[in-house]
Protein backbone atom coordinates (compact mmCIF):
# COMPACT_ATOMS: atom_id res chain seq x y z
CA UNK A 1 0.00 0.00 0.00
CA UNK A 2 1.16 3.22 -0.68
CA UNK A 3 1.46 6.08 1.89
CA UNK A 4 0.85 9.55 0.85
CA UNK A 5 3.77 11.75 1.97
CA UNK A 6 2.75 14.52 4.71
CA UNK A 7 2.85 18.18 3.34
CA UNK A 8 6.00 20.25 4.15
CA UNK A 9 4.66 22.35 6.74
CA UNK A 10 6.58 26.26 5.91
CA UNK A 11 6.27 29.74 7.73
CA UNK A 12 7.53 32.51 6.54
CA UNK A 13 9.11 35.70 8.18
CA UNK A 14 8.74 39.47 6.36
CA UNK A 15 5.60 40.03 4.83
CA UNK A 16 6.10 42.30 2.24
CA UNK A 17 5.66 41.80 -1.62
CA UNK A 18 7.79 38.70 -1.23
CA UNK A 19 6.02 37.03 0.68
CA UNK A 20 3.03 37.80 -1.25
CA UNK A 21 4.86 35.93 -4.34
CA UNK A 22 5.78 32.78 -2.71
CA UNK A 23 2.46 32.49 -1.00
CA UNK A 24 0.60 32.63 -4.69
CA UNK A 25 3.91 29.71 -5.55
CA UNK A 26 2.78 27.25 -2.64
CA UNK A 27 -1.22 28.47 -2.46
CA UNK A 28 -1.56 28.36 -6.56
CA UNK A 29 0.00 24.45 -6.12
CA UNK A 30 2.73 25.71 -8.61
CA UNK A 31 5.24 23.71 -6.01
CA UNK A 32 3.03 20.66 -5.48
CA UNK A 33 5.96 17.94 -6.40
CA UNK A 34 7.60 20.07 -2.66
CA UNK A 35 4.62 19.20 -0.81
CA UNK A 36 4.61 22.41 0.23
CA UNK A 37 1.60 23.70 3.07
CA UNK A 38 1.86 27.22 4.11
CA UNK A 39 0.61 27.66 7.82
CA UNK A 40 2.06 30.92 9.11
CA UNK A 41 3.32 34.24 8.36
CA UNK A 42 4.91 36.90 10.75
CA UNK A 43 5.84 40.63 10.40
CA UNK A 44 6.15 43.26 12.69
CA UNK A 45 3.82 45.24 10.17
CA UNK A 46 0.22 44.29 10.00
CA UNK A 47 -0.17 46.53 6.73
CA UNK A 48 2.34 44.75 4.90
CA UNK A 49 1.05 43.17 1.69
CA UNK A 50 2.04 39.67 2.40
CA UNK A 51 0.41 39.88 5.82
CA UNK A 52 -2.75 41.13 4.97
CA UNK A 53 -3.32 38.42 1.88
CA UNK A 54 -2.12 36.09 4.63
CA UNK A 55 -5.12 37.06 6.80
CA UNK A 56 -7.19 36.93 3.98
CA UNK A 57 -6.39 33.14 2.57
CA UNK A 58 -7.31 32.08 6.85
CA UNK A 59 -3.46 31.72 7.26
CA UNK A 60 -1.81 32.29 10.77
CA UNK A 61 -0.59 35.62 11.43
CA UNK A 62 1.80 37.02 13.81
CA UNK A 63 3.78 40.17 14.80
CA UNK A 64 6.45 37.93 16.86
CA UNK A 65 7.91 35.39 14.70
CA UNK A 66 8.79 33.37 17.94
CA UNK A 67 5.08 32.35 17.88
CA UNK A 68 5.46 30.59 14.47
CA UNK A 69 8.09 27.65 16.40
CA UNK A 70 4.75 27.13 18.55
CA UNK A 71 3.31 25.43 15.32
CA UNK A 72 2.38 21.67 15.61
CA UNK A 73 3.39 21.04 11.75
CA UNK A 74 6.36 23.56 11.18
CA UNK A 75 9.37 22.01 9.35
CA UNK A 76 10.73 24.91 7.91
CA UNK A 77 10.80 28.62 7.80
CA UNK A 78 11.54 31.27 5.09
CA UNK A 79 12.73 34.17 6.45
CA UNK A 80 12.35 37.33 3.65
CA UNK A 81 13.25 40.38 5.80
CA UNK A 82 16.28 40.85 4.20
CA UNK A 83 17.92 41.31 7.19
CA UNK A 84 20.98 39.04 8.78
CA UNK A 85 20.58 40.13 12.30
CA UNK A 86 16.93 38.22 11.88
CA UNK A 87 18.32 35.39 9.86
CA UNK A 88 20.89 34.74 12.66
CA UNK A 89 17.88 35.17 15.56
CA UNK A 90 16.38 32.85 14.04
CA UNK A 91 18.55 30.34 13.21
CA UNK A 92 20.20 30.40 16.74
CA UNK A 93 16.20 30.09 18.62
CA UNK A 94 14.30 27.80 16.28
CA UNK A 95 13.65 24.07 17.16
CA UNK A 96 15.82 22.01 15.94
CA UNK A 97 13.66 20.33 13.91
CA UNK A 98 12.85 22.91 11.70
CA UNK A 99 14.82 24.18 8.78
CA UNK A 100 15.33 28.14 7.94
CA UNK A 101 16.13 29.18 4.24
CA UNK A 102 17.49 32.84 4.12
CA UNK A 103 16.10 35.68 2.12
CA UNK A 104 19.64 34.77 -0.69
CA UNK A 105 18.03 31.27 -0.77
CA UNK A 106 14.35 32.05 -0.89
CA UNK A 107 15.36 34.91 -3.98
CA UNK A 108 17.68 32.27 -5.71
CA UNK A 109 14.41 29.61 -5.17
CA UNK A 110 12.16 31.91 -6.75
CA UNK A 111 14.57 32.94 -10.00
CA UNK A 112 15.01 29.16 -10.86
CA UNK A 113 11.09 28.29 -10.40
CA UNK A 114 10.70 31.56 -13.05
CA UNK A 115 12.98 29.39 -15.82
CA UNK A 116 10.77 26.10 -15.27
CA UNK A 117 7.27 28.18 -15.36
CA UNK A 118 8.40 30.01 -18.63
CA UNK A 119 9.91 26.01 -19.89
CA UNK A 120 6.93 25.88 -22.18
CA UNK A 121 6.74 29.15 -23.98
CA UNK A 122 8.01 30.71 -26.96
CA UNK A 123 11.62 29.68 -28.11
CA UNK A 124 13.16 33.12 -28.50
CA UNK A 125 11.06 34.61 -25.21
CA UNK A 126 12.87 31.62 -23.21
CA UNK A 127 16.14 32.77 -24.47
CA UNK A 128 15.61 35.90 -23.16
CA UNK A 129 14.38 34.89 -19.42
CA UNK A 130 17.63 32.24 -19.42
CA UNK A 131 20.08 35.52 -20.33
CA UNK A 132 18.83 37.60 -18.00
CA UNK A 133 18.83 34.77 -15.29
CA UNK A 134 22.23 34.27 -16.28
CA UNK A 135 22.99 37.58 -15.67
CA UNK A 136 21.25 38.10 -12.29
CA UNK A 137 22.73 34.70 -11.14
CA UNK A 138 26.51 35.94 -12.39
CA UNK A 139 25.94 39.04 -10.42
CA UNK A 140 25.13 37.27 -7.62
CA UNK A 141 27.66 34.59 -7.69
CA UNK A 142 30.58 37.48 -8.00
CA UNK A 143 29.12 39.40 -5.13
CA UNK A 144 29.01 36.21 -2.93
CA UNK A 145 32.66 35.38 -4.06
CA UNK A 146 33.58 38.32 -3.08
CA UNK A 147 31.97 38.22 0.11
CA UNK A 148 33.96 35.29 0.60
CA UNK A 149 37.23 36.35 -0.25
CA UNK A 150 36.87 39.17 2.13
CA UNK A 151 35.78 36.76 5.10
CA UNK A 152 38.66 34.35 4.46
CA UNK A 153 40.93 37.26 4.97
CA UNK A 154 38.99 37.88 8.35
CA UNK A 155 39.38 34.47 9.20
CA UNK A 156 43.28 34.31 8.79
CA UNK A 157 43.71 36.85 11.77
CA UNK A 158 40.68 35.29 13.71
CA UNK A 159 40.61 32.24 14.58
CA UNK A 160 37.06 31.95 16.60
CA UNK A 161 35.53 34.48 13.61
CA UNK A 162 36.63 31.67 10.87
CA UNK A 163 35.15 28.81 12.97
CA UNK A 164 31.84 31.05 13.27
CA UNK A 165 32.33 31.10 9.28
CA UNK A 166 33.09 27.82 8.20
CA UNK A 167 29.86 26.37 10.12
CA UNK A 168 27.98 29.33 8.76
CA UNK A 169 29.06 28.29 5.45
CA UNK A 170 28.75 24.44 5.42
CA UNK A 171 25.12 25.22 6.43
CA UNK A 172 25.04 27.81 3.44
CA UNK A 173 26.17 24.74 1.28
CA UNK A 174 23.98 22.44 2.67
CA UNK A 175 20.85 24.80 1.86
CA UNK A 176 22.00 25.44 -1.30
CA UNK A 177 22.43 21.67 -1.89
CA UNK A 178 19.06 21.34 -1.09
CA UNK A 179 17.91 24.09 -3.51
CA UNK A 180 19.78 22.88 -6.27
CA UNK A 181 18.19 19.40 -5.65
CA UNK A 182 14.63 21.13 -5.87
CA UNK A 183 15.86 23.19 -8.97
CA UNK A 184 13.67 21.91 -11.99
CA UNK A 185 16.73 22.30 -14.23
CA UNK A 186 19.72 20.37 -14.79
CA UNK A 187 22.75 21.76 -13.54
CA UNK A 188 26.80 20.53 -14.16
CA UNK A 189 29.46 22.32 -12.01
CA UNK A 190 32.64 21.79 -14.50
CA UNK A 191 36.49 22.58 -14.06
CA UNK A 192 37.62 24.86 -16.80
CA UNK A 193 41.21 23.74 -17.08
CA UNK A 194 40.21 19.95 -17.11
CA UNK A 195 36.91 20.40 -18.48
CA UNK A 196 35.46 17.16 -15.72
CA UNK A 197 32.70 17.48 -14.04
CA UNK A 198 32.93 17.95 -9.99
CA UNK A 199 29.22 18.03 -9.35
CA UNK A 200 25.42 17.77 -11.03
CA UNK A 201 22.08 18.02 -9.61
CA UNK A 202 19.28 15.72 -8.93
CA UNK A 203 17.67 16.84 -12.72
CA UNK A 204 21.17 16.33 -14.84
CA UNK A 205 21.68 12.71 -12.93
CA UNK A 206 17.84 11.84 -13.69
CA UNK A 207 18.60 13.19 -17.38
CA UNK A 208 22.00 11.57 -18.03
CA UNK A 209 20.20 8.24 -16.69
CA UNK A 210 23.69 7.46 -14.25
CA UNK A 211 24.27 7.84 -10.37
CA UNK A 212 26.29 11.36 -9.06
CA UNK A 213 29.36 8.97 -8.57
CA UNK A 214 29.49 8.11 -12.34
CA UNK A 215 29.33 11.13 -13.85
CA UNK A 216 31.38 13.56 -11.36
CA UNK A 217 34.96 13.05 -12.44
CA UNK A 218 34.17 12.31 -16.14
CA UNK A 219 35.01 14.68 -19.00
CA UNK A 220 32.11 17.20 -19.69
CA UNK A 221 32.27 15.96 -23.58
CA UNK A 222 31.25 12.81 -22.00
CA UNK A 223 27.78 13.96 -21.95
CA UNK A 224 27.18 17.79 -23.28
CA UNK A 225 27.91 18.61 -26.69
CA UNK A 226 29.36 15.89 -27.96
CA UNK A 227 30.40 16.97 -31.09
CA UNK A 228 32.88 19.70 -29.97
CA UNK A 229 35.13 17.21 -28.02
CA UNK A 230 39.08 18.86 -27.97
CA UNK A 231 37.41 22.51 -27.64
CA UNK A 232 35.16 24.57 -25.29
CA UNK A 233 32.50 26.55 -27.21
CA UNK A 234 33.00 29.25 -23.82
CA UNK A 235 36.60 28.93 -22.97
CA UNK A 236 38.09 27.82 -26.45
CA UNK A 237 35.79 29.79 -28.87
CA UNK A 238 34.57 32.50 -26.83
CA UNK A 239 30.79 32.46 -27.49
CA UNK A 240 28.17 33.26 -24.97
CA UNK A 241 24.70 33.19 -24.18
CA UNK A 242 22.25 30.38 -24.74
CA UNK A 243 23.53 27.22 -26.98
CA UNK A 244 21.68 24.58 -28.50
CA UNK A 245 22.79 21.69 -28.16
CA UNK A 246 22.43 17.77 -26.96
CA UNK A 247 23.14 15.86 -24.05
CA UNK A 248 24.03 12.09 -24.02
CA UNK A 249 22.22 9.49 -22.14
CA UNK A 250 23.63 6.49 -20.53
CA UNK A 251 22.45 4.47 -23.69
CA UNK A 252 23.86 6.87 -26.11
CA UNK A 253 20.49 8.46 -26.82
CA UNK A 254 20.93 11.94 -27.90
CA UNK A 255 18.45 14.65 -25.74
CA UNK A 256 17.86 18.00 -27.46
CA UNK A 257 18.66 20.97 -24.96
CA UNK A 258 18.93 24.99 -24.24
CA UNK A 259 22.45 25.38 -22.29
CA UNK A 260 23.16 28.27 -20.42
CA UNK A 261 26.93 28.75 -19.28
CA UNK A 262 28.72 30.95 -17.15
CA UNK A 263 31.87 31.42 -14.78
CA UNK A 264 32.08 30.91 -11.20
CA UNK A 265 35.05 30.55 -9.11
CA UNK A 266 34.89 27.97 -6.40
CA UNK A 267 37.86 27.44 -4.27
CA UNK A 268 40.29 29.83 -5.91
CA UNK A 269 39.56 27.72 -9.45
CA UNK A 270 37.69 28.81 -12.27
CA UNK A 271 34.71 26.60 -12.97
CA UNK A 272 32.30 26.53 -15.22
CA UNK A 273 27.96 26.88 -14.21
CA UNK A 274 26.11 25.02 -16.79
CA UNK A 275 22.41 24.89 -16.65
CA UNK A 276 20.11 23.09 -19.49
CA UNK A 277 16.71 22.07 -20.26
CA UNK A 278 15.12 19.19 -22.04
CA UNK A 279 14.18 20.68 -25.26
CA UNK A 280 12.37 17.52 -26.47
CA UNK A 281 8.89 18.60 -26.63
CA UNK A 282 9.69 22.09 -28.01
CA UNK A 283 11.84 20.38 -31.13
CA UNK A 284 8.58 18.07 -32.03
CA UNK A 285 6.20 21.09 -31.60
CA UNK A 286 8.79 23.34 -34.35
CA UNK A 287 9.27 20.61 -36.67
CA UNK A 288 5.66 20.16 -36.70
CA UNK A 289 4.78 23.90 -37.41
CA UNK A 290 7.28 24.00 -39.78
CA UNK A 291 5.29 21.63 -41.90
CA UNK A 292 1.98 23.01 -41.32
CA UNK A 293 3.67 26.15 -42.19
CA UNK A 294 4.68 24.30 -45.60
CA UNK A 295 1.50 22.95 -46.21
CA UNK A 296 -0.43 26.40 -45.03
CA UNK A 297 2.20 28.33 -47.44
CA UNK A 298 1.10 25.33 -50.39
CA UNK A 299 -2.60 26.29 -49.57
CA UNK A 300 -2.36 29.87 -50.19
CA UNK A 301 -0.83 29.48 -53.08
CA UNK A 302 -3.32 27.42 -54.79
CA UNK A 303 -6.48 29.60 -53.39
CA UNK A 304 -4.28 32.86 -54.94
CA UNK A 305 -4.35 31.18 -58.07
CA UNK A 306 -7.63 29.46 -58.33
CA UNK A 307 -9.73 32.36 -56.36
CA UNK A 308 -7.92 35.12 -58.90
CA UNK A 309 -8.21 33.36 -61.87
CA UNK A 310 -12.41 33.34 -62.81
CA UNK A 311 -11.86 37.48 -61.35
CA UNK A 312 -9.02 37.78 -63.51
CA UNK A 313 -11.45 36.37 -66.41
CA UNK A 314 -14.91 38.01 -65.75
CA UNK A 315 -12.89 41.35 -65.44
CA UNK A 316 -11.40 40.61 -68.71
CA UNK A 317 -14.84 39.82 -70.59
CA UNK A 318 -16.09 42.27 -69.45
CA UNK A 319 -13.51 44.90 -70.54
CA UNK A 320 -13.61 43.00 -74.05
CA UNK A 321 -17.84 43.54 -74.20
CA UNK A 322 -17.34 47.11 -72.96
CA UNK A 323 -14.70 47.14 -75.93
CA UNK A 324 -16.03 45.04 -78.93
CA UNK A 325 -19.76 45.69 -78.43
CA UNK A 326 -20.19 49.31 -77.37
CA UNK A 327 -22.52 49.93 -80.71
CA UNK A 328 -24.89 47.44 -80.00
CA UNK A 329 -25.29 48.10 -75.68
CA UNK A 330 -27.79 50.82 -74.20
CA UNK A 331 -26.77 52.64 -71.38
CA UNK A 332 -28.14 50.05 -69.30
CA UNK A 333 -26.33 47.48 -70.51
CA UNK A 334 -23.16 49.43 -70.72
CA UNK A 335 -23.79 50.58 -66.26
CA UNK A 336 -24.36 46.88 -65.81
CA UNK A 337 -20.89 45.83 -67.13
CA UNK A 338 -19.16 48.70 -65.68
CA UNK A 339 -20.29 47.47 -62.45
CA UNK A 340 -19.19 44.23 -63.21
CA UNK A 341 -15.54 45.69 -63.50
CA UNK A 342 -16.15 47.34 -60.33
CA UNK A 343 -17.19 44.22 -58.39
CA UNK A 344 -14.24 42.12 -60.20
CA UNK A 345 -11.92 44.67 -58.79
CA UNK A 346 -12.78 44.72 -55.46
CA UNK A 347 -13.07 41.06 -55.30
CA UNK A 348 -9.30 40.60 -56.69
CA UNK A 349 -8.41 43.44 -53.55
CA UNK A 350 -10.50 41.19 -51.12
CA UNK A 351 -9.36 37.94 -52.14
CA UNK A 352 -5.79 39.69 -51.91
CA UNK A 353 -6.10 41.12 -48.39
CA UNK A 354 -7.50 37.80 -46.98
CA UNK A 355 -4.26 35.93 -48.71
CA UNK A 356 -2.03 38.79 -47.31
CA UNK A 357 -3.95 37.95 -43.76
CA UNK A 358 -3.14 34.04 -43.89
CA UNK A 359 0.22 34.46 -45.02
CA UNK A 360 0.74 36.90 -41.83
CA UNK A 361 -0.52 34.21 -39.54
CA UNK A 362 0.75 31.48 -40.72
CA UNK A 363 4.20 31.97 -42.91
CA UNK A 364 6.95 32.43 -40.24
CA UNK A 365 8.34 35.58 -39.54
CA UNK A 366 12.55 36.61 -41.03
CA UNK A 367 14.08 38.82 -38.37
CA UNK A 368 16.39 41.12 -39.55
CA UNK A 369 17.90 44.79 -38.38
CA UNK A 370 15.37 47.14 -40.82
CA UNK A 371 15.84 50.85 -41.09
CA UNK A 372 12.28 51.97 -40.54
CA UNK A 373 13.50 55.28 -42.38
CA UNK A 374 14.53 52.96 -45.67
CA UNK A 375 10.87 51.45 -45.30
CA UNK A 376 8.84 54.65 -44.99
CA UNK A 377 10.56 56.14 -47.97
CA UNK A 378 9.54 52.86 -50.10
CA UNK A 379 6.19 53.61 -49.41
CA UNK A 380 6.27 57.19 -50.13
CA UNK A 381 7.55 56.47 -53.49
CA UNK A 382 4.73 53.99 -53.99
CA UNK A 383 2.07 55.90 -52.72
CA UNK A 384 3.61 59.61 -54.32
CA UNK A 385 1.03 59.88 -56.88
CA UNK A 386 -2.39 59.23 -54.35
CA UNK A 387 -1.01 61.74 -52.04
CA UNK A 388 -0.66 64.61 -55.08
CA UNK A 389 -4.20 63.23 -56.46
CA UNK A 390 -5.53 64.00 -52.72
CA UNK A 391 -3.11 66.96 -52.22
CA UNK A 392 -2.37 65.10 -48.69
CA UNK A 393 0.87 66.56 -47.23
CA UNK A 394 3.24 63.95 -45.81
CA UNK A 395 5.50 64.69 -43.49
CA UNK A 396 7.68 61.74 -41.52
CA UNK A 397 10.07 61.90 -38.40
CA UNK A 398 13.61 62.27 -38.95
CA UNK A 399 16.41 60.19 -37.48
CA UNK A 400 13.95 56.96 -37.10
CA UNK A 401 15.84 54.05 -35.64
CA UNK A 402 16.47 50.43 -36.97
CA UNK A 403 14.10 48.08 -35.80
CA UNK A 404 14.65 43.81 -35.18
CA UNK A 405 11.85 43.12 -37.78
CA UNK A 406 10.26 40.97 -40.94
CA UNK A 407 11.02 43.95 -43.44
CA UNK A 408 7.97 42.60 -45.85
CA UNK A 409 5.89 42.70 -42.72
CA UNK A 410 6.31 45.70 -41.04
CA UNK A 411 6.63 47.71 -44.35
CA UNK A 412 3.12 46.61 -44.53
CA UNK A 413 1.93 47.82 -41.58
CA UNK A 414 3.10 51.19 -41.89
CA UNK A 415 1.39 51.34 -45.30
CA UNK A 416 -2.06 49.90 -44.48
CA UNK A 417 -1.70 52.74 -41.43
CA UNK A 418 -0.77 55.47 -44.23
CA UNK A 419 -2.95 54.68 -46.68
CA UNK A 420 -5.86 54.57 -44.21
CA UNK A 421 -4.71 58.24 -43.04
CA UNK A 422 -4.92 59.22 -46.42
CA UNK A 423 -7.99 57.85 -46.90
CA UNK A 424 -10.17 59.07 -44.00
CA UNK A 425 -8.35 62.67 -44.21
CA UNK A 426 -8.81 63.84 -47.98
CA UNK A 427 -12.05 65.35 -47.22
CA UNK A 428 -10.25 67.36 -44.51
CA UNK A 429 -9.21 70.86 -45.29
CA UNK A 430 -5.03 70.72 -45.72
CA UNK A 431 -5.21 67.39 -45.38
CA UNK A 432 -2.27 65.88 -43.56
CA UNK A 433 -0.38 62.63 -42.13
CA UNK A 434 2.36 62.61 -40.26
CA UNK A 435 4.42 59.60 -39.35
CA UNK A 436 6.13 59.96 -35.45
CA UNK A 437 8.48 57.86 -33.20
CA UNK A 438 8.99 58.33 -29.22
CA UNK A 439 11.85 55.44 -27.55
CA UNK A 440 9.85 53.92 -24.36
CA UNK A 441 13.36 51.98 -23.41
CA UNK A 442 12.34 48.41 -24.32
CA UNK A 443 10.10 49.23 -27.13
CA UNK A 444 10.03 51.37 -30.24
CA UNK A 445 6.85 53.32 -30.71
CA UNK A 446 5.53 54.81 -33.25
CA UNK A 447 2.45 56.22 -34.80
CA UNK A 448 1.03 57.42 -37.66
CA UNK A 449 -1.19 61.10 -37.07
CA UNK A 450 -4.31 62.85 -39.47
CA UNK A 451 -6.50 65.32 -39.17
CA UNK A 452 -9.29 63.65 -40.63
CA UNK A 453 -12.86 62.73 -39.63
CA UNK A 454 -11.87 60.92 -36.63
CA UNK A 455 -12.98 57.50 -35.31
CA UNK A 456 -15.67 57.35 -32.61
CA UNK A 457 -14.15 56.09 -29.40
CA UNK A 458 -17.02 53.69 -29.24
CA UNK A 459 -15.26 51.77 -32.20
CA UNK A 460 -11.97 51.63 -30.93
CA UNK A 461 -11.34 47.98 -30.86
CA UNK A 462 -14.08 47.03 -33.46
CA UNK A 463 -12.31 48.41 -36.20
CA UNK A 464 -9.37 46.52 -35.54
CA UNK A 465 -12.15 43.05 -35.92
CA UNK A 466 -11.77 41.59 -39.33
CA UNK A 467 -14.65 42.74 -42.36
CA UNK A 468 -15.83 46.21 -40.23
CA UNK A 469 -15.82 49.25 -41.89
CA UNK A 470 -16.38 52.73 -41.10
CA UNK A 471 -19.90 54.35 -43.18
CA UNK A 472 -18.37 57.81 -42.77
CA UNK A 473 -17.10 57.69 -45.99
CA UNK A 474 -18.04 56.44 -49.48
CA UNK A 475 -15.25 53.58 -49.28
CA UNK A 476 -15.20 51.72 -52.14
CA UNK A 477 -12.01 50.35 -52.14
CA UNK A 478 -11.60 49.35 -48.78
CA UNK A 479 -11.96 45.89 -47.37
CA UNK A 480 -12.05 46.42 -43.85
CA UNK A 481 -9.39 43.56 -43.29
CA UNK A 482 -6.18 46.05 -43.35
CA UNK A 483 -6.28 46.87 -39.76
CA UNK A 484 -7.19 43.44 -38.86
CA UNK A 485 -3.60 42.48 -41.34
CA UNK A 486 -2.00 45.78 -39.04
CA UNK A 487 -3.06 44.15 -36.00
CA UNK A 488 -1.70 40.76 -36.37
CA UNK A 489 1.60 42.05 -37.68
CA UNK A 490 2.25 43.84 -34.69
CA UNK A 491 0.91 41.25 -31.81
CA UNK A 492 2.89 38.52 -34.23
CA UNK A 493 6.00 40.70 -33.88
CA UNK A 494 5.69 41.02 -29.89
CA UNK A 495 3.97 44.62 -29.99
CA UNK A 496 0.39 46.15 -29.26
CA UNK A 497 -1.36 48.44 -31.37
CA UNK A 498 -4.34 51.20 -30.49
CA UNK A 499 -5.85 54.60 -31.57
CA UNK A 500 -6.70 57.50 -30.22
CA UNK A 501 -9.33 59.30 -31.33
CA UNK A 502 -12.18 61.76 -31.14
CA UNK A 503 -14.98 61.82 -33.66
CA UNK A 504 -14.43 64.84 -35.98
CA UNK A 505 -10.97 65.27 -34.81
CA UNK A 506 -8.43 63.23 -36.26
CA UNK A 507 -6.81 59.99 -35.37
CA UNK A 508 -3.42 58.55 -33.97
CA UNK A 509 -2.76 54.83 -34.81
CA UNK A 510 0.47 53.89 -32.47
CA UNK A 511 1.79 50.68 -32.11
CA UNK A 512 5.32 49.16 -30.47
CA UNK A 513 8.08 46.96 -31.37
CA UNK A 514 10.18 44.91 -29.08
CA UNK A 515 14.26 46.27 -29.38
CA UNK A 516 14.86 42.59 -28.56
CA UNK A 517 12.57 39.48 -28.81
Amino acid sequence: MTVKAEPIGVAIVGGGPGCKAIMDMILGERLKQLRMKLIGVACTNPGAVGYRYAQEQGIYTTKNYRDLFRLQDLHMIIELTGREEVANEISRTKPDHVGLMDHVAARLFWDIFQIEEQRLAERRRTEETLRQARDELEVRVKERTAQLVESNARLRSEVNERQLAEAGLKESEERLRTILDYVPVGILIIHAESRKIVDANTVATRLIDLPKEKIVGRVCHKFVCPELEGGCPITDFGQSGNLETVILRADGEAIPILKTVFPIILDGQTHLLESFLDITDQKQVEAKLRKKNRELENFVNVVSHDLKTPIISVQGFSSRLLKHCQGQLDDKARKYLEQIQTSARRMEVFVSDLLTLARVGGVPATYEQVSSSAILEDIEARIRGRLEDKGVAFVVAKDLPLIYADRQKMSQVFENLIVNAIKFSAMAEGPRVEVGYADEGKNHHFFVKDNGIGVDPKYHRKIFEMFFRLNEIDDKEGTGIGLAIVESIVTGHGGRVWVESEKGHGATFHFTVPKAL
